[in-house]
Order: C-alpha cells, then sequence, then structure tokens
C-alpha cells in the first residue's frame, strides 16, 4: 500500500530554496510522517547543518487548524528548554508549511524496543521529561500527546518534541474542554470522559510512559477509549509487588483518577525517586530478564 506522505516528499525536488529567508536546503533521508505531517532531514547549503523538516501540507487541512497552528508556531520560537525540540525557523508557501526542527536520534519508544535500552537510566530519562514538563506547565501549555514515540534522544539527553496537538491555557491552573485527542493509551481520564482538562492531564501521560519504560507495558490498555476509561475506573493500576518503594509512590501519585489529587511536575522533582535515586534491584532485573518482546505502546 503506497503511503501517500512519503509520495509528496519523492516530489519534492533534491534542492529545496526559500525565497524568504534567501537559503537552499538538500533533500536529505526520509524519517517518518504522522496523521498530517512528513518528515524528513534537510542539509543547509550555507553550512552543511543537517535539520529535521517537519512539512505540513495546507489541503489537509481546515482554515481555523491552520491558523491555530500557525499561532502554535510564534509560541514554539519562545520555547527555550534544553529539553524540548528547538524550532529553528519555519517557511510558508502556497501548498506548505517547513517547520526546521532540532534533530535528534531516536524516540525513547525506539530504545526501548532495541537492545541498547538501561532501564538504570529510567530516572534520569524521567527527570528531563519533568523539568521540561515543568516549564511548560508553568507557561499554561499543554502538551496533550505525551508518549514514548514523542519523547525523543539525542546524545542521550531528552527532548520533548510534536506538538501538533497542544494549547494554550490562559494560565496554568485553568481547565478547558476540547475535542478528544491524542493517543487513546495515554489520556487522563478526564479526558477521555470528555470533561475539561487542564496541565494535569499530562501528568497521567507521564504516568503511562514511566510505567511503560518501567515495565514494557502500558497501565491501561483497550480497543476503544470507552473501554480504557471503564478499565481506568474499575481496576486498580497493576503495579508489580517486586517495584521500588519511591517508583510505586510516584506512579501511584501520577495514575490518580481524580486530577487534584495528581501529582504536578513539580511533586514529581520533589519525589524521593528523583532525589534519593532508584537502586535497580535484582528483582527487577530479573523482571526485565523474562518480560516479553510484544510492546503495546
Amino acid at each position: 500500500m503506497e503511503n501517500p506522505m512519503q509520495k509528496i516528499y519523492e516530489r519534492f525536488p533534491p534542492r529545496l530554496h526559500f525565497e524568504e529567508g534567501n537559503v537552499t536546503f538538500r533533500k536529505g533521508r526520509w524519517l517518518g510522517n504522522g496523521g498530517y505531517a512528513l518528515c524528513f532531514e534537510a542539509i543547509s547549503e550555507e553550512n552543511g547543518k543537517v535539520f529535521a523538516c517537519k512539512v505540513i501540507p495546507k489541503k489537509m487541512l481546515k482554515r481555523t487548524r491552520l491558523l491555530r497552528l500557525r499561532d502554535e508556531i510564534k509560541f514554539l520560537y519562545s520555547l527555550k528548554h534544553n529539553n524540548i525540540v528547538k524550532l529553528h525557523f519555519h517557511f510558508d508557501d502556497k501548498n506548505y508549511l517547513f517547520l526546521f526542527l532540532e534533530l535528534c536520534d531516536e524516540s525513547l519508544l525506539d530504545r526501548l524496543k532495541s537492545n541498547d535500552f538501561e532501564p538504570t537510566k529510567i530516572r534520569s530519562y524521567f527527570l528531563q521529561i519533568a523539568s521540561a514538563c515543568s516549564y511548560m506547565h508553568k507557561k499554561g501549555l499543554v502538551h496533550r500527546d505525551l508518549k514514548l514515540a514523542n519523547i525523543l534522544l539525542k546524545n542521550g539527553k531528552i527532548k520533548i518534541a510534536d506538538f501538533g496537538l497542544s494549547i494554550q491555557l490562559d494560565s496554568p491552573d485553568d481547565k478547558i474542554l476540547t475535542k478528544v485527542t491524542g493517543t487513546k493509551a495515554y489520556l487522563a481520564p478526564e479526558v477521555l470522559s470528555h470533561q475539561p482538562s487542564g496541565v494535569k492531564a499530562d501528568c497521567w501521560s507521564l504516568g503511562c510512559a514511566l510505567y511503560a519504560l518501567t515495565f514494557h507495558q502500558l497501565p491501561y490498555n483497550g480497543e476503544s477509549r470507552r473501554e480504557i476509561l471503564t478499565n481506568v475506573l474499575t481496576q486498580d493500576t497493576p503495579i508489580p509487588f517486586t517495584t521500588e518503594k519511591s517508583l510505586k509512590q510516584l506512579l501511584i501519585g501520577l495514575l490518580q483518577i481524580d486530577p487534584e489529587k495528581r501529582l504536578s511536575m513539580d511533586e514529581v522533582i520533589n519525589s524521593d525517586f528523583i532525589r534519593k535515586g532508584w537502586p535497580l534491584r535484582k528483582t527487577i532485573r530479573e523482571f526485565y530478564k523474562k518480560v516479553t518482546r510484544k510492546f503495546n505502546l
């Protein structure tokens, strides 16, 4: 089956010139695509620097979505954090919107599926993730699609990416009722039940991500959003008895059904799991040896 996004990539010429900035890039290797965008390497002919070029075909977006995307781009330029993918510049033409982003090596999902994943680095990874999210949340930005596939690595450092579904709140304490969007197994119960949500929805998603990093599976799954919500509301979070106490406390704190009781990112940063470290005991090592390689993340 043909990939229409890859067809668009193949139709682009070997060199992309933008009159607006009088810059030219060589088209590099294909990186992948999402629902409404494609991504490939772009090499600057001026200095040889390599970027991740995210291209959004305008015909795939409604006018209101395109206008909101332009507002999001303005906000992304203001995000300056070591653990957030940097937007260097963007260009606009009749058919496409081009975003030139910091190029990363792989996603946490890719790393988790590889033989190179080191569970001893979970604490370090999660501290970086929490630091970036705390920074975003204080600015009133809700990512709304935090998952292992959107948390990238560059030279071993965490980089949060893909702000296509993000929303800007008037203040960090605000909540807003929006259309249910995001990856269903990572969605907070208030989102799944069509209730107003805010930054604490991201905290639930990161609880799911931490669970997946630790146990190679998500805490709640289902064929539909309704089934996942039922499982969340009727089942206790399945945490193996061998789990370290500080990690267990953190997972329970992040996966609270009531967002008012859910841990914030600042509370995560000050948790025992982060502050006191997490020795990887023999029981956890044995769990990793036995865990199935069938991922559902």
